[in-house]
């Protein structure tokens, strides 16, 4: 056998067993693979979840400190102001009415003029009035004359009488005497009947002259016609029908009526300075002039009035606000009114202790402000009272005590505009570009001059090669609000400002 077919044959006796020895690696590399896969999924998986789960039950064993903002208290002002709503009414005003029926014939005003005491609003006719007065005067001139021929008559039984007493008891009976004093008596009681029925024909005169009298309705005062009814050739009834003719007011001078509340009608007082306002920026300054000195049982409020040296624009029957200067007593602090918790308890604030933990104290309340609450005692100057407390907090509870947030120097320094416009984006990119360190420690490299190449836009090309930018860093790439909207003022330059460190511009052959 030669030494070829020799080598030949070792060669074909090791060919299986290099094919064992490279299976057994394959194996080997799948189950290495296998297990740094199952590793892999436990590292990321398993192993990430355990650790979050064992973090959230630590932070739940933990204590958590509720977040509260506090105030301190103010020294309330030495007087304080009354706010309350007030309606204008006008000195004085009244309904028209009429006391007699007829016809109206002549109506010489109309709404809104201004008329004086005493003068004619509207003239009635009444057809039975003035036969009748007539008739009146009549029976009066006959009772009249009737009154007189009864006092003739008295004259001329009193003459005969004393006749017969003249001639004595020789010449004249006592019958006689009697008869001349009954004749007497009788004549003096008829020129008494006569003088009555005089006195009701007058009477009588009198009330039919009244009526043609009120046919011409006056105005009781000086004012203004705000309300008309009626008009010529309506028939109007005795009390007008329960409908007033006409609505006159007295609008110079005008009071201001106010009902002050309970708590705060024992500081009112005549002579305090007052402040009248139908809108904002327009103020009259009045006095508190009357009081009632009782209060409604119905809603337990004093009535005030108050007078305008200068009623400017206000006209009754408007809404106004009012504001009474009254002094204090005695020392109080202010605090913000939502900084009141109300309870069972009664009216308390919560106060932070030194070691921030919670301290509910009862409050006595002076008056209420609005806004603001006047606290006589309980507190301190000194103390931090929550605001806007949350109704679980209780004593000895341990708070966070937080401070809002103040505005930072970039943000009140840079008013952006309107989205897309110039001044927005100019904002932003100088904004961005002031805070990157990058920008603060790079100095700018020189200007280098090149050619520009023909194009239709000289500008871009000269900005191109004149105004380098400094290299972008993380943050500064982090902050890019990223390229302006195609067609905005800023996108031409944005564009051709390049990101990285200037080249000169390539001259175009």
């Amino acid at each position: 056998m030669s030494s070829s077919a020799v080598s030949e044959r070792s060669a074909i006796d090791l060919l299986p067993a290099r094919r064992s020895g490279g299976g057994r690696l394959i194996a080997v590399a799948a189950t290495t693979a296998i297990l740094a896969f199952f590793t892999f999924l436990f590292l990321v998986g398993w192993l990430p979840k355990r650790n979050a789960t064992a973090a959230l039950v630590a932070s739940s064993n933990a204590e958590i400190l509720v977040p509260v903002r506090v105030a301190k208290p103010k020294p309330a002002p030495p007087t304080s102001s009354i706010r309350l709503p007030g309606n204008v009414e006008p000195a004085r005003s009244t309904s028209i009415y009429s006391r007699t029926g007829g016809y109206a014939v002549k109506i010489p005003v109309d709404l809104g003029d201004t008329v004086t005491a005493g003068q004619i609003l509207v003239e009635l006719d009444v057809p039975d009035a003035a036969p009748q007065l007539a008739i009146a005067e009549a029976a009066l001139a006959q009772r009249q004359a009737e009154s007189s021929q009864a006092a003739l008559k008295a004259t001329h039984a009193a003459a005969a009488r004393d006749r017969v007493a003249a001639l004595g008891t020789g010449g004249a009976s006592q019958q006689a005497l009697d008869d001349r004093q009954a004749a007497v008596d009788a004549a003096a009681a008829d020129l008494t009947v006569a003088k009555t029925r005089i006195v009701a024909a007058e009477a009588e005169v009198k009330r039919l002259q009244r009526i043609l009298d009120e046919a011409r309705i006056t105005a009781p005062f000086p004012g203004v016609i705000t309300s008309r009814t009626v008009e010529i050739g309506n028939l109007v009834a005795i009390g007008s029908g329960g409908k007033a003719l006409f609505q006159l007011t007295q609008i110079d001078p005008l009071r201001i009526v106010v009902d002050v509340p309970q708590g705060q009608a024992s500081a009112l007082a005549k002579g305090q300075s007052a402040t009248v306002s139908a809108r904002a920026g327009n103020e009259l300054p009045g006095t508190v002039e009357r009081i009632s000195g009782t209060l409604n049982p119905d809603n337990r409020t004093m009535r005030a009035e108050i007078a305008l040296a200068k009623p400017g624009a206000l006209r009754p029957g408007m809404y106004v606000n009012v504001s009474i200067a009254v002094p204090e007593g005695k020392p109080a602090l202010v605090l913000p009114a939502d900084a009141l918790l109300l309870g069972p308890k009664g009216p308390q604030v919560a106060v932070v202790d030194g070691d921030d933990r919670i301290r509910l104290v009862p409050i006595t309340i002076d008056s209420d402000l609005g806004a603001e609450i006047r606290i006589s005692s309980g507190i301190t100057a000194q103390d931090r009272v929550v605001v806007n407390p949350n109704n679980a907090l209780e004593n000895g509870m341990r708070i966070r005590v937080v401070t809002p947030p103040a505005k930072s120097a970039t943000a009140a320094a840079t008013t952006p505009g309107p989205t897309g416009s110039p001044g927005a984006t100019t904002a932003a990119t100088s904004s961005a570009t002031a805070a990157s360190p990058a920008n603060q420690a790079a100095p700018a490299a020189p200007a280098t001059p090149s050619k520009t190449a023909p194009s239709t836009s000289s500008a871009t090309s000269v900005v191109s090669a004149s105004t380098p930018a400094p290299a972008k860093t993380a943050e500064t790439a982090a902050r890019d609000p990223g390229p302006a909207p195609i067609g905005s003022p800023g996108a031409s330059a944005a564009a051709t400002v390049p990101a990285a460190t200037p080249a000169p511009a390539k001259s175009t052959p």
